[in-house]
């Protein structure tokens, strides 16, 4: 039975690079899940991701370590939301990740704070639909025996 490994990080730029790499080198896995859509990998379309996607999806290239995405690209904006809007969001996102690390939004108070902040944004019964497809491209792509590292 394959191992699952999950790392959650922070999409705003805060997650440390290289405590991400040291956390790739003790896990060790014999596949690296990211939440990057697999067809924007296979077209190199990858610009618009998160930087730590990005950041460990070229670690898993350099370091021979297969890695395949999983991410969907459903969009869960609510009806008469705009990208400036969205921007506008992540900058108040910003402001409350900036005080603390990306280690510290795995506990749920600090997470209710960004999702009272999102909330404004996005459209719940997508997010969820969103949230549906990754977990279904998740279990196509976990193989029998191994180490999977998956980072969300």
């Amino acid at each position: 039975m394959a191992e699952l490994v999950f790392i959650g990080t922070l999409h705003c730029g805060s997650t440390d690079k290289d405590e991400l790499k040291d956390i790739i080198l003790d896990v060790d896995p014999n596949l690296m899940l990211v939440e990057i859509s697999e067809k924007d990998i296979q077209i190199n379309k990858i610009s618009s991701y998160p930087e730590e996607m990005i950041f460990a999806l070229n670690f898993a290239r350099q370091n021979n370590i297969t890695c395949k995405g999983f991410d969907s690209n459903l969009n869960v904006l609510k009806e008469g939301m705009t990208k400036k809007d969205e921007l506008e969001i992540i900058k108040k996102q910003e402001q409350v990740i900036k005080n603390y690390s990306w280690k510290d939004f795995n506990k749920s108070k600090l997470n209710k704070k960004i999702s009272q902040i999102e909330n404004k944004l996005i459209d719940s019964k997508k997010r969820a639909q969103r949230e549906n497809n990754m977990k279904s491209n998740i279990e196509k792509l976990i193989p029998k025996e191994g180490i999977v590292l998956i980072i969300t």
